[in-house]
This record gives structure tokens, sequence and C-alpha cells, in this order.
């Protein structure tokens, strides 16, 4: 959970908050998880004026969905799709587009899986990236949904 907010000096801020594992994903249990974190940090519901989330069903639910629950409390409170999800959404089609960069993802993933699936296999890269001048990054496979960790994955096979 992120806030952001405008401080004193009326600059933007950002803060990450915490990671919070609600009980169940239903957009009910979310929102309760949300208000609770609100709650905890002596934050009322009063002062939320917009809050976002990726595009499920349970988070953008017209009815049910966590920002109609948000809503029903605070009903000036403005819902936008993430940004960021939006980017990574973006960034998965457009490589999906191009079957070079599908293809080098796919590579790279399956090296990531390989190497980091059995400690014989992490023991076998350790040994032939001993044998190698300078630094070797062991290959880590890709995440599925988010884009900016696949980053470290890509830098660790040394294409960039």
């Amino acid at each position: 959970m992120c806030l952001c907010y405008v401080d004193v000096d009326f600059f933007s801020r950002e803060q990450f908050i915490g990671l919070y594992e609600p009980p169940s994903t239903t957009g009910a249990a979310i929102a309760r998880c949300i208000k609770d974190v609100l709650l905890h940090l002596n934050l009322q519901m009063l002062v939320l004026c917009g809050h976002t989330y990726d595009g499920a069903s349970n988070m953008r639910g017209q009815y049910r969905g966590c920002q109609a629950i948000i809503a029903e409390e605070q009903p000036l409170v403005v819902y936008d799709h993430c940004g960021a999800h939006a980017v990574n959404l973006v960034s998965q089609d457009v490589s999906d587009a191009c079957p070079t960069v599908c293809d080098a993802l796919q590579v790279i993933n399956e090296l990531g899986v390989i190497f980091g699936s059995s400690i014989t296999t992490r023991s076998a890269f350790s040994k032939i990236s001993d044998a190698e001048e300078g630094p070797v990054k062991q290959p880590r496979p890709l995440c599925p949904t988010r884009w900016i960790v696949r980053l470290k994955a890509v830098q660790s096979t040394d294409v960039v």
C-alpha cells in the first residue's frame, strides 16, 4: 500500500506504507484491509480523495469491487486504473507483438527457471561462473505481471 499526499509546502509526496495480506481476495476483504490500515495511521476516510488499483474485478468492480465499497463510505473519492499497472499491460502487449523480443524474453525466463530450480543446477552454474573472468550474475526467471521486476532478470543475463 502506498499513500500519495500533498505536504504542508504543497509538494506531492508518495510513501510506501507496507505490504498487507487480506484474509481473502474479495473486494470487501481488501476494502476492509485498506480501511484498517488508514485507521491504524489515524487517517479518516473523509480525507481520501482518490485511489488506484489494477483492473481486476475484485478491485474495480462497480458493485462489489474494493473501489465501490470504499466509495460507499466516501462518495467523493475518485477511482482510476493504476498507471503503473497500465504501463505493465502496454509493455506486455508490445513485447508480444515483436517475435524477437518475445523469443529473447522466453529464453531469459527459461534460463532463470532452469538455474533456479534446484541446488544441483545452482551449483553447476556457480562452478561455470567461477571459471569466467569478472562477475557473472545468475539468470533469474521473469516476473509474469510486473515489467519493472523483469529488468533485474534481463540485466542478469548481460543482454542489455
